[in-house]
């Protein structure tokens, strides 16, 4: 392990950083940046096309391999002068496009974008060929290790840095499910294993990354009606906005393969217990149940209704499936109503608004990703792939909105005296 002290492998670390940054700004945030302008999604397609630059590298790589640069060629070596020309080109290329408006310079940001696939994808090639020249063999796996951290560093932000960047897109309200929470903590599925204590800590990190509302699954409340108001005590100090308390049997009882609820009258008293515990009467405190999936749409109904009449704010439901029985629910009850996912043919918004439905969730796509982009990485490093080849990270100005790094510079030329 001392070999990941060396410089080398920290210089390789930095060095794969910035080699992931510009490919996910010409990827993924510019064309965020691009639709939030109202530019047509015509035109937003033709920008992904730059991103081809990286797979033709290999024209202009033996120039890169072969020709040394006049003057910072013979002062900082081949390598290095061509990765700070790389470097000054993505420096240029970024600052450009940030002061580029696209409602009136498309086809200039189009360039720019263009000139900043070209530099990054050459700094890529220098940087392959540097890793290789400056250690041994011995040394090339720990090398690569550290490049391929660097690359993939910005995509293990975590929970914190999802919720900065769903406020950053404009999202209103995020959530925090238990199954999310229990992975990160846990490493573990969604069986209920992770305390109240663990849950209420996480997520308070997350509420302190950003102002966005949080809405959090408080499961079971964590027990009976009393732990219930512990649960909604212990999450309103860590910033929830809201939660969800629900009907299931929770832990799955012994024995028992299909879920089960709780009576309806233990039900309504976890919600009253709810209501009563929170201080701060903003807090929204959500009755839900997975009756409609489980006993059926009648029971759903009845329980709503009678959650409804012990004091919630809304009403949250998993399980159904069609309009019908949404429209059946919607219907019997009169509170806003949440939805834990719908098939395909209940997603249109304008159809859930009229239902009175406020929140419709859509999975745990940003989680998915996520994880799917950590194991493709490292089983590609495992099986002996160049880190070269992986592509996908998050831009340094991204990055940056992401850790809220212009704040933190802010404060510390404000507080430590440090320049800007």
């Amino acid at each position: 392990m001392l070999v990941y002290g060396q410089p080398r492998m920290l210089s390789m670390l930095a060095l794969g950083f910035s080699s992931g940054l510009p490919f996910m700004l010409i990827y993924s945030t510019l064309s965020a940046w691009l639709r939030q302008s109202g530019i047509e999604r015509a035109t937003i397609g033709m920008f992904s096309w730059v991103s081809l630059v990286y797979t033709l590298k290999f024209l202009w790589a033996p120039v890169v391999d072969r020709l040394r640069l006049p003057g910072i060629g013979r002062l900082l070596g081949q390598r290095r002068s061509w990765m700070l020309l790389a470097q000054a080109g993505i420096a240029i290329a970024l600052m450009a496009l940030s002061a580029s408006d696209p409602k009136t310079q498309v086809g200039h940001m189009a360039l720019l974008a263009l000139l900043l696939a070209f530099a990054a994808a050459t700094q890529d090639v220098a940087i392959d060929a540097w890793r290789i020249e400056s250690a041994p063999l011995r040394e090339q796996g720990a090398m690569a290790a550290a490049y391929q951290l660097g690359y993939r560093l910005a995509i293990l932000v975590g929970q914190a840095g999802a919720l900065w960047i769903a406020e950053d897109l404009g999202f209103e309200v995020g959530i925090f499910s238990g199954s999310i929470g229990s992975m990160a903590v846990l490493g573990a599925p969604d069986l209920v294993v992770m305390t109240l204590t663990e849950f209420a800590a996480q997520a308070n990190r997350v509420c302190r990354a950003g102002n966005l509302c949080l809405l959090v699954d408080a499961d079971h409340g964590y027990g009976n009606a009393l732990n219930v108001r512990r649960t909604v005590e212990e999450l309103e100090v860590a910033g929830a906005a809201g939660l969800t308390i629900e009907d299931t049997l929770l832990p799955q009882a012994y024995g028992q393969a299909k879920t089960q609820l709780i009576s309806l009258e233990e039900g309504v008293g976890k919600m009253k217990a709810a209501v009563d515990a929170r201080d701060d009467p903003r807090l929204v405190i959500m009755g839900r149940t997975g009756a409609v999936s489980i006993s059926g749409l009648d029971d759903a109904i009845a329980r709503a209704r009678a959650y409804e009449a012990s004091g919630v704010d809304a009403l949250f439901f998993t399980g159904v499936k069609t309009r019908s029985e949404l429209e059946a629910i919607a219907a019997a009850t009169k509170l806003p109503i949440v939805l834990g996912g719908a098939p395909e043919d209940m997603t249109d918004r304008d159809y859930l608004a009229n239902q009175r439905v406020r929140i419709a969730l859509q999975g745990h796509a940003p989680f998915a990703a996520a994880t799917l982009a950590v194991y493709e990485t490292l089983k590609t490093l495992r099986d002996g792939q160049s880190p070269k080849n992986l592509k996908g990270l998050a831009s340094s100005e991204l990055t940056g909105r992401v850790t809220r790094d212009a704040e933190m510079r802010m404060r510390g030329a404000e507080f430590l005296g440090l320049k800007k």
